[in-house]
Parts: C-alpha cells; sequence; structure tokens
C-alpha cells in the first residue's frame, strides 16, 4: 500500500519505486484521471501494468497497452442515455442542465451529438455554478423554451401551411395579448402551476451533493419531461428523500447492486463480521476489482512474470461481479453500463 496523499509527484515517484521491484506484477489504482494518466504514461517503459478501479477519461488508455480501466467512461455514459432516450423511448426534443465543469461540459456534448443525428432537437441548455443553490432562473428559462414549443405545435396543427419564420411575431402577439387579458381580469397566475409538455427529456448530470436542492427545483418548474442523469444519481438515500419529485428518473451507472443477490449477502456478512461495519459501494469495488486482477494467476504452477501477467489480464474480456460487471474492449477500457429507473421508490434495472 502507497499513499499518495492525492500528490502527483508522490504517485509517480511511488509507481516508480514499485517498477523495479519484479515481483511486483500489477498496481491497483491510482483513482484520479489526471494521476492515472501520469502513472500510464510511464508504464509504456516500465512495463508494470495500472488497473484503475475508478478513472473515466476514455483517452487514458491510448497512451499504453498497459493501463487497464475497470470504471466506464463519462462519454460513453452519456451516449447510453442518449441511445436510450431515442432508441427506446422515441424521444424528440430535449433540454439540458448541469454545472460548469469540464467533464460535465464533455458528457452534455456527447449526449447533444448522439440525440442529435437524426430528428432531434435541442431546445435549451442550461448551466449552474458548483455551489449555487438557486437554479430558479435556469429552470424558468427552460420552461419558457417549452412554452413557445407548445405555442408553436398548436400553430402548427392549426395551420400547418404557416411560414415557421413568423412563429416569433406570433408568439410575441399572443403574449401581449395574454398579458393585457390578466391585467383586465386582475388575474394573478403562478407559472409553476402551467405544465410543460412540450420539452420530452432533460438530461442533468450533476454532483450527488446537489440532489437535495436540483431535485425540488425539477418538481417546481413543473416541466413534464423525462428526466435523466448520471451516476451520481445513484444515492438511495438522496433519491428516497426526493421521490417525489423525481420519479421516473432514468440514470447510467458502471454497476447494480442487487441486495436479494446470495454472493452479495454472502459477501457483506463476511464483512461486517470481519470490519464490524457495513460494505459501501467502494468496498464492492474494491473486491470486484481484486477478483479481476486475481483472475489471470488461476491454475498457474509458477509465478508469472509481469508480462505474462499482462497479458492474460488482456484476455479477460468479461466479467461478473458483485455489484460491476466488466466488458472490457480491445484498449483495455470496461464497456458495461447499467441503466436504472427510479419510480415509486424502487431501483428498477433496464437492462
Amino acid at each position: 500500500f502507497r499513499d499518495y496523499a492525492e500528490e502527483m509527484t508522490l504517485a509517480l515517484s511511488y509507481y516508480k519505486e514499485m517498477a523495479k521491484n519484479r515481483s511486483v506484477l500489477a498496481v491497483l489504482g491510482p483513482v484520479e484521471n489526471d494521476i492515472s494518466a501520469a502513472c500510464a504514461a510511464i508504464s509504456e517503459y516500465e512495463k508494470l501494468g495500472i488497473i484503475s478501479p475508478t478513472a473515466t477519461n476514455g483517452e487514458i488508455g491510448q497512451l499504453t497497452n498497459n493501463f487497464f480501466q475497470l470504471n466506464s467512461t463519462l462519454l460513453k455514459r452519456a451516449e447510453k442515455l442518449g441511445n436510450y432516450a431515442v432508441d427506446s423511448l422515441r424521444i424528440k426534443r430535449f433540454a439540458t442542465f448541469s454545472p460548469v465543469d469540464n467533464q460535465f461540459v464533455k458528457m452534455v456534448d456527447r449526449f447533444q451529438e448522439v440525440v442529435l443525428r437524426d430528428t432531434q432537437e435541442v431546445v435549451s441548455e442550461e448551466w449552474y455554478y458548483v455551489g449555487d443553490q438557486d437554479v430558479n432562473k435556469q429552470f424558468m428559462r427552460i420552461k419558457r423554451a417549452g412554452l413557445r414549443l407548445t405555442f408553436m405545435d398548436s400553430l402548427f396543427i392549426e395551420n400547418p401551411l404557416i411560414d415557421s419564420s413568423q412563429v416569433d411575431s406570433i408568439y410575441r402577439l399572443y403574449q401581449e395579448e395574454q398579458t393585457e387579458l390578466l391585467e383586465e381580469t386582475a388575474t394573478k397566475i403562478d407559472s409553476a402551476d402551467i405544465p410543460v409538455h412540450s420539452i420530452g427529456g432533460i438530461f442533468v448530470p450533476i454532483y450527488k451533493e446537489d440532489i437535495k436542492f436540483i431535485a425540488p427545483q425539477i418538481a417546481y418548474s413543473n416541466i413534464q419531461s423525462k428526466i435523466f442523469g448520471n451516476d451520481d444519481w445513484y444515492d438511495p438515500e438522496a433519491l428516497k428523500k426526493n421521490k417525489n419529485y423525481i420519479n421516473g428518473i432514468v440514470f447510467v451507472t458502471t454497476g447494480y447492486l442487487d441486495e436479494e443477490n446470495w454472493d452479495y449477502r454472502q459477501f457483506r456478512n463476511k464483512f461486517r463480521t470481519t470490519k464490524q461495519k457495513t460494505p459501501t459501494i467502494y468496498s464492492l469495488i474494491g473486491y470486484d476489482s481484486m477478483r479481476f486482477m486475481l483472475m489471470p494467476l488461476q491454475n498457474m504452477s509458477s509465478v508469472p512474470s509481469r508480462e505474462t501477467y499482462t497479458n492474460n489480464l488482456k484476455q479477460i474480456s468479461n466479467y461478473k461481479g458483485i455489484y460491476r460487471s466488466l466488458e472490457m474492449d480491445n484498449k483495455n477500457c470496461n464497456t458495461r453500463l447499467q441503466l436504472i429507473k427510479y419510480e415509486f421508490g424502487q431501483m428498477i434495472p433496464l437492462n
């Protein structure tokens, strides 16, 4: 074990130290993208395999054939959701809402690339800064885009031959008429009372810590769309607290825990006996990762060389774990993903 304290230079120093010891067959870790990439780069010369359980950058594998990425990439996750939304749910219109962060920007871009491949459209793209808990204005902008689309749809139903360039001017006149009518009748309308059905899906990749204030805002905006999320939504406690706000949300993860599974229950009981605590998702990821790492050593009568071990690891294309199963591609990256629907307080695996 080497604690590199999230410092790249220290991680590189430890990696080079272990590379000099020929009895070391492989390294589990690092966990961060940038530090994993740095170690992967020098592994091309050191020939010491790296197995990262958590890295999400798909470009790391291009640096060397000695890097094994057990976590699927963020771009693959965005593709999975986009394909499901278009191919399975037949959604035509989308909006996106995400924090201004490089990894989320890339996810949103890839999601949009997927859904825009046919006749779909992205009608609104909204962002918020990390730590900003007031996102009402962003959802109101999405809602205004939806209201305009509702008007446009009804307009084309009444007059299919109308010139699309006239829609905005006609919509402005309609808004002015409605405003005057409300003023004349002294009618007050809360925009939250007006549902919007014209946007089929909203892609909402966020940080787990933000669920508690974004979930209520989704419900308050009254945009009747299918919500799609990243793996940070896989938080049973947060989902339970907000189940009335995000019922039916679909999110993508690299694993799924069936708590009734016999293998899990056996593992959990042994873990509790040994550690005096209940295993977390990270405990399961560690367990699945180590079992995968040990597979090349099965049925061996002698200790293999570092090169033999790495080559044998490359031959393992499929692995079924308790939480995470693996489908490794020719770049040593896991492509297996799980879609989960959270509905009426229940986790429902979709594939």
